[in-house]
């Protein structure tokens, strides 16, 4: 389990010549405001809408929404400079992309949801840059300077400067020099991180805009050396204590925590509501996810980003329904860890990238969105508790039950992906007031527990 902690002799000890007594520190913990916040990743540029171009002026005055879906942090794609819409293709680290606004308006964004209560992360994109940045077309042209900053080598899949589809010609006793990059993203060449020059650069990038966001959403963040994550987080640690760092590692691995992020993506839980919500699997796949995430090696304070969808993968509603969907958030704020709302997931959107479903999205949905994260700030069990197996008899595999309990308060979820209503029996007697609507629900005491009927989440105190 790759983790840290310091021991020290205490003050008050070292004074008293008590060698007993010495003080802990965990260093590898996550700040307090990311362990265990409400993400609400927005796709910058189709926020606004499908007429009204998103400026980070347009992003402020849509704050009051945010915060009223319950949202503690707020992740923006990319907003430096990019020929992209999305913004992960970048030629220019220090500049914010030209049709967003200026650094004064960024900054007076950043403070406008700090003065929300609520923290900005920052979309860390240095795995590679765009192949119009300066750096690049100096590399490809071999001035000396440039030569190292990317990855050149001899590959039939890789690319040539200018994506040629076949190799070039070139004289005797040349090779063919094609940039390194990964999968078919043919347009992102890899940084070189064997360069100090390089790493040198992306430092001062790191710098630059930890001054002005609480966090960073890392890019690619497997592409890159586990040294270099070190590096750059004992740095701004220095400055920036409560910084926080979530990966996007594929899937998540426990060595990243090591002295390098705060929070993991789920990949496991992510799979695992897809498969349900497919057919694919029964709903008690969800605590075996959770196993599987404990087995992996993870310190129990590591922060996972519950999700189940994101810019880069279909609409859960659109590949699942909408009755899955409802299951399927509610699987994300019952659990431990970091919830996190793709804006338009709860407007019920469809398409992963298209424009803010403002005057037609389901309002009825982003309500029960709404309640599930106002129940997580409510009730700490919910945040805290451990996750505990119950037994549970339910008329369809597409129904679980589980508890949470943090040794003051214990719950009981039952969860039910799938149209209509399940039948769940639960071996506790719990309380008949669902702690998400705060309705009272029928509940049929029997002779092994109570038998509850679940349409989309339950969530009822044991007595």
């Amino acid at each position: 389990m790759p983790d840290v902690v310091d021991i020290e002799p205490a003050d008050e000890a070292a004074e008293a010549d008590d060698d007993s007594a010495v003080a802990v520190d965990h260093p590898n913990d996550p700040p307090e405001w990311l362990a265990d916040a409400t993400i609400y990743e927005i796709f910058v540029r189709s926020f606004a809408g499908e007429r009204p171009p998103t400026t980070f002026e347009e992003l402020e005055r849509r704050l009051p929404y945010i915060e009223s879906l319950g949202v503690d942090c707020i992740w923006l794609t990319p907003v430096l400079q990019s020929p992209t819409k999305h913004g992960y293709h970048i030629t220019n680290f220090f500049e914010l992309a030209d049709d967003l606004g200026t650094r004064e308006e960024f900054e007076a964004f950043v403070d406008a949801a700090h003065d929300r209560g609520m923290t900005v992360m920052f979309d860390l994109v240095i795995n590679h840059s765009d192949r119009e940045h300066p750096f690049f077309q100096m590399s490809a042209a071999d001035v000396p300077e440039y030569r190292d900053w990317y990855v050149w080598e001899e590959r039939a899949d890789a690319f040539t400067p200018n994506e040629e589809p076949s190799p070039r010609s070139r004289g005797p006793g040349e090779s063919d020099k094609r940039a390194k990059r990964y999968f078919n993203w043919q347009r992102i060449p890899n940084f070189n991180f064997e360069s100090l020059a390089v790493r040198s650069h992306l430092l001062d990038v790191v710098d630059e805009w930890a001054e002005v966001v609480d966090g960073f959403r890392c890019d690619v963040a497997w592409g890159v050396p586990h040294g270099f994550w070190k590096e750059t987080r004992e740095r701004v640690a220095a400055d920036h204590p409560d910084f926080g760092w979530l990966d996007e590692t594929i899937p998540h691995d426990p060595d990243y925590h090591d002295q390098e992020f705060d929070a993991h993506y789920d990949t496991s839980l992510y799979y695992a509501l897809r498969d349900i919500g497919t057919g694919d699997a029964p709903a008690t796949a969800i605590l075996d996810a959770l196993d599987d995430i404990e087995h992996a090696g993870f310190p129990d304070t590591s922060v996972h980003m519950r999700y189940v969808e994101n810019h880069d993968e279909d609409r859960y509603i659109d590949e699942c329904g909408e009755a899955e969907l409802r299951a399927a958030a509610a699987t994300t704020f019952t659990l431990p860890g970091a919830p996190m709302i793709y804006a338009g997931q709860e407007r019920g959107m469809t398409e992963y990238r298209g424009p803010m479903a403002w005057h037609d999205g389901d309002t009825r949905l982003t309500n029960f969105h709404r309640r599930l994260s106002r129940a997580r700030d409510e009730h700490a069990v919910l945040r805290e508790g451990r996750v505990e197996r119950v037994d549970f008899v339910a008329d369809s595999e597409d129904a679980v039950a589980f508890a949470r309990d943090d040794g003051e308060d214990r719950v009981l979820v039952a969860l039910h992906f799938g149209e209509g209503a399940a039948s769940v029996t639960m071996g506790e007697s719990v309380d008949d007031t669902d702690l998400v609507t705060g309705e009272d629900v029928d509940t049929t005491p029997v002779s092994d527990g109570v038998e509850v009927t679940v349409d989309d989440v339950l969530v009822l105190r044991v007595d």
